[in-house]
C-alpha cells in the first residue's frame, strides 16, 4: 500500500495591491476575492496486486468564494503476460463556477443574461449594479474523463490500442487544464530489427499511428496519420525521420460566441474551418565521447492552423480579413472629411473582424551542443526557432527565436551552482536564473538564488511605445531550505 496527501493554502487568487484595493471602480468586482485564500488537497492511494499489477484512487479539491470544485476517480495497471499490459483511468468532477455558455443568446433571455452577469464578474459601483459576463453561467458542471490503454511490447513488433476523452463539463483545476469536449481512438504498432551492437545500425524501428477524435456533437475534430523511422547507430548516434497527414476542423464554438440572429460568432465568415495537413521531419543526435554532444531537429507542416491571434506589436493578425479591414481604416482617414478639423463630419471607422482562422505552412528548427570540459563543468547552448506564414495573404502569422544557455558546475558533491540564460525575440525578453545550491542528502537541501527579466528593444506594456535598449521587468532574490524527518511506523 502506498499513499501521498498534500493540503496547500494560496493566497496568490486573492492577493490585489493597494490600488485596486481602494479604486472604488474596481473594489465592488473584487471585494468577494480579496486577501481571500484558495484550498487545495490532493489525496493519492494505490493497491499493489499480486506481482506487478495495481489499482488506485485519486481525489483533488480547490475551494476558492464562487468556484468550487471537485474530483475523484479510479486507476488501474495490470500485467496481463510478460509482453502484454492494460491500464486504465476514470475521473468525474463536480463543479460549481461560472461555466461560459456560447450558445446562449443575451438578447433573447435579458433576465437570464442579467443575473449572469451580476453573478459572473458584476458588482455594484456607486450604487448601482455593473453587469459582468452575462455570457458566462453560475451553474453546477459535472463531467468525466476517461481513458483505457491496451499495450502489446515484443523485442521486434509491438501494437496499442487507446481509446480517451473529456466531457463538455469536464474541470480539473488541480492539474494540467485539458481540452474538453473531445473523443479520440488511437492504433499503433511497431516494427524493429534484432539489436546487433557490432553493426552499424545497431537497431532500427518504425512505428506508424492512426488516430480518429470528435466531439459530443458528432463532429470530427481530427483524423491523422503518422510514421516515424528510429535507427540507433554507432558511438551514440540516433537518426529519426517522420511524416505525416491529419484532416483537422475547428468550430467557433471553440473561441468564442456561436452566431445566431441576433449576432455574430466568434469567426468572420464560415463558422467552422478545416484543413488538410502534411508535414515532414527529421532529428539527429550523436554524442562520441563524453565531453560533447550535439543534435539538431528540423521540420516543415504544410496546412496547418493559423488561428488569427495575431503575436504582439511585431506581428499584427495575418489573416485576409484583418487585411481588409486595416485597408479600409486606411482609406477613411485619408477622406477629406476626416481631414478637415471638424470632428462631426468624419467617417467612422469600421469594427475589427471576427477571429479569421487560415491554413498556413510552419517552419521549425532545433539545435544545440553540450559540452562538459572538465568533469564538474557542464554546459549546454541552445537555439530553436518557429515560423508561421499564412497560405492566403503570404504574411508572418508569427517568427519565434529562442536563445538558451545552461551551466551546472559542481564544486563538490554537495555544492552546486546553476546558471540558465534565455532570450526570446517574440517576446523581447531575456530572462537569467542563478542558483546556489547545498544539498548534502536526499530532502536536505539549502538554495540561494536571483532571477532577473529584462526587455531588450521591447514594447512597453502600458504605452504599447518601443522601448530601446535594455529595459528590467522584475528581479527575484529567494532563499529555501528543506529538511526531511524519518519515521517508521
Amino acid at each position: 500500500n502506498s499513499f501521498g496527501f498534500l493540503l496547500a493554502s494560496d493566497n496568490a487568487p486573492g492577493n490585489y495591491d493597494e490600488n485596486e484595493l481602494n479604486d472604488p471602480g474596481r473594489r465592488p468586482f473584487i471585494d468577494e476575492y480579496a486577501n481571500k485564500n484558495a484550498l487545495f488537497a490532493i489525496l493519492r492511494l494505490k493497491r499493489d496486486v499480486g506481482k506487478e499489477n495495481s489499482v488506485g484512487f485519486l481525489a483533488t479539491i480547490r475551494s476558492f468564494p464562487e468556484n468550487k470544485n471537485y474530483t475523484a476517480g479510479f486507476d488501474g495497471r495490470f500485467k496481463i503476460n510478460p509482453k502484454t499490459t492494460f491500464s486504465f483511468q476514470a475521473l468525474a468532477t463536480h463543479s460549481r463556477q461560472c461555466f461560459f455558455e456560447p450558445e446562449f443568446d443575451a438578447d433573447a433571455n435579458p433576465a437570464q443574461a442579467q443575473r449572469n452577469g451580476e453573478i459572473c464578474g458584476g458588482g455594484i459601483v456607486n450604487g448601482e449594479q455593473r453587469l459582468g459576463n452575462p455570457y458566462r453561467n453560475y451553474r453546477t458542471g459535472n463531467g468525466v474523463a476517461y481513458f483505457a490503454n491496451y499495450d502489446y511490447t515484443a523485442d521486434t513488433f509491438g501494437y496499442t490500442f487507446e481509446v480517451g476523452g473529456t466531457s463538455n463539463d469536464y474541470r480539473a483545476e488541480v492539474s494540467l487544464r485539458q481540452q474538453t469536449d473531445i473523443h479520440y481512438a488511437f492504433a499503433g504498432f511497431r516494427k524493429s530489427t534484432k539489436s546487433k551492437p557490432k553493426n552499424k545500425i545497431i537497431r532500427a524501428n518504425w512505428f506508424n499511428g492512426f488516430n480518429y477524435s470528435m466531439n459530443s456533437h458528432g463532429e470530427l475534430v481530427s483524423t491523422n496519420w503518422n510514421s516515424n523511422v528510429n535507427l540507433n547507430l554507432q558511438k551514440n548516434t540516433y537518426v529519426n525521420f517522420w511524416g505525416g497527414i491529419e484532416r483537422a476542423n475547428i468550430y467557433e464554438r471553440e473561441f468564442g460566441l456561436v452566431r445566431n440572429d441576433n449576432r455574430d460568432g466568434a469567426f468572420f465568415g464560415e463558422d467552422s474551418r478545416k484543413t488538410n495537413a502534411r508535414w515532414i521531419g527529421g532529428f539527429f543526435q550523436t554524442a562520441p565521447s563524453k565531453r560533447w554532444s550535439v543534435y539538431s531537429e528540423l521540420g516543415y507542416t504544410w496546412g496547418t492552423f493559423d488561428f488569427d491571434f495575431g503575436a504582439g506589436r511585431r506581428f499584427p493578425r495575418a489573416s485576409q480579413a484583418y487585411t481588409d479591414y486595416l485597408v479600409e481604416v486606411e482609406r477613411i482617414n485619408n477622406l477629406p472629411e476626416n481631414n478637415d478639423n471638424d470632428p462631426t463630419n468624419d467617417v467612422p471607422l469600421p469594427f475589427e473582424p471576427s477571429l479569421d482562422p487560415g491554413s498556413g505552412g510552419r517552419f521549425f528548427f532545433a539545435g544545440g551542443i553540450n559540452l562538459a570540459p572538465t568533469d564538474p563543468l557542464k554546459i549546454s547552448l541552445s537555439y530553436n526557432k518557429s515560423r508561421l506564414v499564412r497560405d492566403d495573404t503570404g504574411k508572418v502569422s508569427f517568427d519565434s527565436n529562442i536563445f538558451s544557455l545552461r551551466s551546472t558546475y559542481q564544486f563538490s558533491r554537495f555544492l552546486f551552482t546553476r546558471v540558465r540564460v534565455d532570450y526570446n525575440t517574440l517576446s523581447s525578453n531575456l530572462s537569467g536564473q542563478y542558483l546556489l545550491g547545498y544539498a548534502p542528502s536526499p530532502g536536505k537541501a539549502f538554495y540561494v538564488g536571483y532571477n532577473d527579466s529584462s526587455s531588450y528593444n521591447g514594447f512597453n506594456p502600458y504605452t504599447g511605445d518601443l522601448e530601446p535598449k535594455f529595459q528590467r521587468n522584475s528581479r527575484t532574490f529567494f532563499i529555501r531550505m528543506s529538511y526531511l524527518f524519518r519515521k517508521s511506523f
